[in-house]
């Protein structure tokens, strides 16, 4: 029974996590009335900071708002342009970080609070480092989008930090 009661509490996710995916569309003047509406959801719901949706409503979300963009790189490219400080978990993350070691321990402490679907963490070793995002559920929706945006926001992240040393050849997604 217990196992039951925790699996009904696990795969949730703040739904304003959305926000750069409907900024980019709304940009683009693009609709996303459907996509909201097939999903019984309001696009004036992810304002709110207290609504949690289980994953597989933020991955068939965002998979629909790539169909209608006609982008199935949508979230690849939400990821590549958007603002860093303007998306409240890295912003949150990046206030008290004076190193990229201080930014993803913050991160990592903070994922919780926005969603219970994925585990982060991050290995250091004494040559490489090792950064994981694992999903504690099979998804029965292909949480695609959100995988593009996550890898295209970390290589960024990466390529900010190191400069003109970066080398992507050093890079590798698993």
């Amino acid at each position: 029974m217990e196992r039951n009661r925790k699996d009904a509490q696990e795969g949730f996710v703040r739904l304003a996590l959305v926000a750069p995916f409907v900024e980019h569309l709304r940009a683009r003047r693009i609709d996303r009335a459907p996509a909201f509406a097939a999903l019984g959801l309001s696009e004036s719901s992810v304002a709110n900071p207290n609504l949690f949706v289980h994953s597989e409503i933020v991955y068939g979300l965002l998979n629909y708002l790539a169909d209608l963009s006609g982008d199935r790189y949508l979230g690849v490219h939400v990821g590549e342009a958007q603002d860093f400080g303007a998306w409240p978990p890295y912003a949150d993350a990046l206030a008290g970080a004076g190193t990229l070691a201080e930014f993803f321990a913050a991160y990592i402490a903070r994922v919780p609070t926005e969603a219970n679907s994925v585990r982060h963490s991050l290995i250091i070793e004494a040559n490489r480092a090792l950064y994981r995002v694992e999903r504690l559920q099979d998804p029965a929706v292909a949480p695609v989008q959100v995988t593009g945006f996550g890898c295209a926001q970390y290589l960024r992240l990466l390529q900010a930090v190191t400069g003109p040393a970066w080398d992507p050849r050093h890079v590798v997604f698993e």
